[in-house]
């Protein structure tokens, strides 16, 4: 047992003289540092980042000359309660469905668009919590009926919402979307795409003879592609981002399907995750949380139906010095340079600044 000294007073304490660091250590568990009455400040160590103990105790405090910031030690070094700091983030909404044709008489069957990508950065706010929704894909809409849009993906309390790639004709225009769904053979008009987020969906010439080609479905990086008279049209390019410290391609559109009993050649997906379409065939399905549409269904010697799109995808990144730990919704966690990467794929969950 040893003495602390302050003033005029000695204050016999449960500590030993030092460690083999030289650091105070208490004993007793009970004991309480009440300094409530000092009017002074505590001066915690101070020192770089490179300056961090090597090996640290959980409930460790220290100021960063480096970021100029108070932090802990919990598992690994974070800042202490901030009340802002910066993020970047991907939200990648799900990809429409492919068409399905009504039949021999009513070959249609375009791509669905991918869904719309919107990245970025936006300052976070200490101690909020952030809901994220991931958009599913779009399935098809029935014999005959375009494929359905797939769904959008959100963080709400920043107002970022990528919307759901538009479904693939199976008659007609296709469906307008984040990128639009491809148009069906008799002349239809590639579904329009949301500014900022993806490209209109291909067009279809007028045909009016087998093997009646359709449309590919738009993609995040490039309009989805025409017929020719014989070939379906391939999906839209999807877009290239590197959020993860990989370079991973998003949303592209699903290809147009032909009548292929009496040949032609479907379109192919489009990079990003986009489906095959239908050749006398079932149709690819877009990549699961790639965003990429589905491939357009074709008839010949049986019916084949419009393939799904690809789920979306929620990607954050965020400084590793102010990551907290708290989420919901099961997010892969890695970490790319100086930043911890949180990849939501399921349908929901949050983040907690």
């Amino acid at each position: 047992m040893s003495t602390i000294s302050a003033g005029n007073t000695t204050t016999t304490a449960y500590v030993e003289s030092a460690d083999t660091s030289g650091n105070l250590v208490f004993t007793a568990t009970s004991q309480i540092v009440d300094m409530s009455g000092v009017t002074g400040a505590v001066v915690v160590p101070v020192g770089t980042t490179a300056q961090r103990p090597a090996s640290a105790t959980n409930g460790a405090i220290r100021y960063n000359s480096t970021t100029n910031a108070l932090e802990t030690y919990a598992t690994f070094w974070q800042i202490l309660k901030q009340g802002a700091y910066t993020i970047s983030y991907l939200l990648v909404a799900g990809g429409g469905g492919g068409g399905t044709p009504g039949g021999s008489a009513n070959a249609g069957g375009a791509g669905g668009g991918g869904g719309g990508v919107i990245s970025g950065s936006s300052s976070v706010t200490s101690g909020t919590v952030y809901s994220i929704a991931v958009g599913a894909g779009g399935t098809t809409g029935g014999t005959g009926v375009n494929g359905t849009n797939g769904g959008n993906s959100t963080i709400t309390a920043l107002s970022l919402n990528a919307i759901g790639g538009g479904g693939g004709a199976a008659n007609g225009a296709g469906s307008a979307g984040g990128s639009g769904g491809g148009g069906a053979f008799n002349a239809g008009a590639g579904g329009a795409g949301t500014s900022g987020q993806g490209n209109t969906g291909g067009s279809a010439a007028l045909s009016t003879a087998a093997p009646y080609p359709n449309a590919g479905g738009g993609g995040a990086g490039a309009v989805g592609g025409a017929t020719t008279t014989t070939v379906g049209g391939n999906g839209g390019a999807g877009l290239v981002n590197s959020i993860t410290g990989s370079s991973v391609t998003y949303a592209g559109g699903g290809g147009g399907s032909v009548y292929a009993i009496l040949g032609g050649s479907a379109g192919t997906g489009g990079s990003g995750g986009g489906g095959n379409g239908g050749a006398n065939s079932n149709p690819t399905a877009g990549s699961a949380n790639t965003g990429g549409g589905g491939g357009g269904g074709s008839s010949g010697s049986a019916l084949y139906v419009g393939a799904n799109g690809g789920s979306g995808v929620v990607i954050l990144s965020i400084p590793t010095i102010y990551y907290t730990g708290t989420y919901t919704g099961s997010p892969t966690v890695t970490t790319s340079g100086s930043n911890t990467i949180l990849t939501y794929t399921a349908s929901s969950g949050s983040y907690t600044a």
